[in-house]
């Protein structure tokens, strides 16, 4: 694994670079990645651990399995370098993102805990008259838990911690450096940044927090529940110490995003949710990468879902076998471009979920 984490690298040659998110759950990208008011899985772990107060139930998951690619063709990449140790033919001289990830989870009212391994990388190499290399190419193996605690009938506020090991590459470089190392020639190039790459790896461990509150608005008997939520993530920037004599990995910056949503229960089973958030703000991104914007139909076996991430649109579904298989899947698109409708990347996601999901 850690073979192919050294292959697969950012090279992302776009002067806005790629919006950095530490988990994005299938579920919430299907509804354009708008959860931080609705929370009520568990994905509020990670979305906002105020959420963890609304469970009602027991749930473990003993596998927890997702991948994310951009195509098909990066799929059967992955797959040859990884179980046939084919790594020549890994990289494209274009665009690629993929990420697997791998978590076991248990949950009961008001408390979740998780295991998790994920591993993200992008490429983009495409445009060598940019002047820098965006590049970045994450392993980051740990335990997440968070607590959820009720304030009265409307109110809930909960904090997460998280005990990680990064491994990776998260930095800038010119490309005028990178050209005078290596040839031009695309295979030459790509192998010699590789190499470079490789040279640059970090590892360390670090200790991230996160809080997160939940507000439910009575607007009556007969109206749809209104739910506002706030959530900081990486309180005070979350900070590595290099493991041995590597560098340590760039510290993880401290985001803040805000969401409201409205809740109609359409039937006994049946319910719609539509979801706005405000994700990253404060950071210095356009206003197109911050609004967030989502619809989901919920039911107790199927969900439908769509939404807008970065001005593209989204959509999702879900298949509950219960009581212990969960299908969902989902697909959005990210910008990398300057400004909105420039240049995307659109990426699949697929999540399978066995274990105990009590009815």
């Amino acid at each position: 694994m850690k073979t192919v984490l050294i292959i697969l690298f950012v090279c992302s040659f776009t002067q806005a670079a790629m919006v950095r998110t530490f988990y994005d759950g299938v579920r919430a990208t299907g509804m354009g990645n708008a959860f931080v008011s609705i929370a009520d899985d568990g994905d509020a772990l990670w979305y906002n651990p105020a959420g963890l107060a609304r469970l009602k139930k027991v749930t473990f998951n003993f596998i927890d399995a997702n991948l994310s690619a951009d195509s098909m063709d990066t799929v059967n990449r992955l797959k040859r370098a990884i179980f046939d140790k084919g790594a020549s033919d890994l990289l494209r001289t274009d665009t690629q993102f993929a990420r697997l990830g791998l978590q076991a989870s248990f949950f009961t009212p008001y408390f979740g805990l998780a295991l998790f391994d994920r591993m993200t990388s992008f490429m983009d190499v495409q445009n060598l008259s940019m002047p820098d290399v965006d590049m970045y190419s994450i392993n980051d193996i740990g335990v997440i838990a968070g607590l959820g605690l009720p304030i009265g009938e409307n109110f809930s506020i909960g904090v997460a911690a998280k005990v990680f090991e990064r491994i990776g590459v998260n930095s800038t470089v010119k490309v005028s450096d990178l050209l005078n190392q290596f040839s031009v020639d695309p295979a030459a190039f790509l192998a010699g940044l590789r190499d470079y790459v490789q040279r640059m790896y970090g590892s360390g461990y670090a200790v991230g927090f996160s809080a997160g509150t939940l507000w439910r608005i009575p607007l009556g008997a007969r109206a749809p529940k209104f739910t506002l939520g706030a959530a900081v993530e990486d309180i005070a920037d979350t900070y590595f110490d290099p493991l041995g004599t590597s560098t340590a990995p760039q510290p993880i910056l401290m985001s803040i995003h805000l969401g409201s949503s409205l809740r109609y229960q359409l039937a006994n089973q049946l319910e719609l949710n539509l979801a706005l958030d405000g994700r990253n703000l404060f950071a210095g991104h356009p206003l197109f990468q911050t609004v967030h914007f989502g619809i989901e139909l919920r039911h107790r076996f199927f969900s439908l879902r769509t939404g807008v991430l970065q001005a593209y649109p989204t959509f999702g579904f879900s298949f509950t076998l219960h009581p212990h298989t969960q299908i969902h899947f989902s697909t959005y698109a990210m910008e990398l471009g300057d400004d909105w409708w420039q240049r995307s990347l659109r990426v699949y996601m697929l999540q399978i979920k066995i274990g105990f999901n009590p009815i």
